[in-house]
């Protein structure tokens, strides 16, 4: 029973994003503003590496308790804090990094 239950999970969550591609893939190819093809790919070298490492990051922090539940013995708590105060400080310094470099280089150029 649990095997058709995460069956039917992989399902909705590959139906989930498969619809989310459709959207994206619609909204790009009906663009109001007709911007060229030049343009577009700089805009997603710009932004698809930068969305990329934000997803990374949330999922890493958001999943990590899920993980430690999975793993169950496999992990003690001394090495899961040590993952979890290493994921904060690169979290935390990353914010600290990012915010002052952005605003010193401007926008475009970060």
């Amino acid at each position: 029973m649990d095997f058709i239950a995460s069956t039917l999970d992989n399902y909705a969550n590959l139906i989930v994003g498969l619809c989310l591609a459709v959207v994206i893939f619609v909204y790009f190819r009906n663009n109001p503003l007709r911007h060229g093809s030049w343009f577009m790919l700089r805009r997603f070298i710009n932004w698809f590496p930068l969305g990329m490492t934000y997803s990374f990051l949330y999922m890493g922090r958001y999943n990590l308790n899920v993980s430690k539940n999975a793993l169950g013995s496999l992990m003690t708590n001394q090495q899961f804090g040590t993952i979890f105060a290493i994921g904060t400080f690169v979290y935390g310094f990353s914010f600290l990094l990012n915010g002052p470099l952005v605003d010193k280089i401007g926008g475009n150029a970060a």
